[in-house]
């Protein structure tokens, strides 16, 4: 009986972990503008997109800076690929301004193949960094799925990855401040591109074996 209710647990986390209607992205550098490294830690450390289940035959990506570096900001963000999308609203948190149509048209120093397309850019207001996805901000852009095109068509897009797959780039700046020689200040920019996670049901399935077998030890002894 133990052991069936055991199977039963492991069952029921299973099928639960495959209803995520969520998923967390990160961020990779594909430029190496600041030479020490620290302006592409900074930027993969705190800034991520989130996909979500919208519902009504739509998917929301979420831009978000957690910071804790308050200088650092998101400027443009970019996707590329796939006839995935319909029409979009983009929605923000106050203090963030953001227009369709991002300048530069491409993300910086990304070379995708010449069947990979852009498909939808934007780019923070003047004065940009005041109206970039700053510390503690996001930015919401929701788009109507094309016809016979599911939330789980672009989980699969995005996990795919560059080149062939859905790639969501953000062009990040005021990174790692520095004094030039003439007493002002500057700072770097990066380029990112999407990670490739390791899949949500697989983390939660992989938890729940570990917790399960934590249980049967304490049982034994």
């Amino acid at each position: 009986m133990k052991k069936l209710n055991l199977l039963g647990f492991a069952l029921c986390l299973v099928l639960s972990a495959f209803k995520i209607n969520a998923a967390t992205y990160n961020f990779n550098c594909i430029t190496a503008n600041d030479p020490s490294g620290t302006s592409c830690g900074i930027a993969e450390a705190q800034m991520s997109v989130d996909v979500n289940d919208a519902g009504s035959n739509q998917v929301e990506f979420i831009f978000s800076n957690t910071g804790p570096d308050t200088g650092a900001f998101i400027a443009d963000i970019y996707f590329y690929d796939g006839p995935l999308f319909g029409n979009y609203t983009m929605t923000a948190s106050s203090g963030v301004s953001f227009t369709s149509g991002a300048t530069p048209g491409h993300l910086p120093a990304y070379s995708p193949e010449a069947t990979v397309s852009l498909i939808y850019s934007a780019d923070s207001d003047a004065p940009v960094a005041a109206n970039g996805i700053q510390s503690g901000e996001w930015l919401s852009v929701v788009f109507d799925l094309q016809t016979g095109i599911t939330y789980a068509d672009i989980l699969n897009a995005m996990d795919i990855g560059s080149p062939d797959g859905l790639v969501v780039g953000i062009h990040a700046q005021g990174l790692n401040p520095f004094l030039n020689d003439d007493g002002t200040t500057g700072s770097f920019s990066e380029s990112l591109i999407t990670v490739v996670p390791v899949p949500a049901a697989l983390v939660l399935f992989m938890s729940g074996l570990i917790g399960m077998f934590g249980f049967a030890q304490r049982k034994r002894s």
